[in-house]
């Protein structure tokens, strides 16, 4: 009778030491997905980003030619803002596109 107990306490013992180790797994495969979302989110909020930039340039591009050559002529923002009644931020994203086209060339 106390050789069963013997063997059911291994037994046991050797069950636990298994479930610990199987929780250590599950454990460390919650912290990787919980990084991989985090990074899923991020990548979703810069695509958005990304998608709301590209929007702003494309509704800028026909203003380009315009404040491009009255920035030339010595005018400042503002008063291209208010000349051609569009945003300050339209503005700066061509003024931003002509930089880069400068560095480019």
């Amino acid at each position: 009778m106390l050789w069963i107990l013997s063997i059911f306490c291994i037994l046991l013992l050797i069950l636990a030491i298994f479930l610990l180790y199987s929780n250590k797994k599950l454990t460390d495969n919650i912290k990787v997905l919980k990084k991989t979302l985090a990074l899923k989110d991020t990548t979703i909020e810069n695509f958005e980003a990304s998608r709301l930039l590209v929007k702003d340039v494309m509704e800028s591009f026909p203003y380009y030619d315009k404040v491009v050559t009255l920035l030339k002529e010595g005018n400042d923002r503002k008063a291209i803002a208010k000349k051609l009644n569009i945003d300050m931020d339209k503005i700066t994203i061509i003024v931003k596109m002509n930089i880069l086209e400068k560095e480019n060339d």
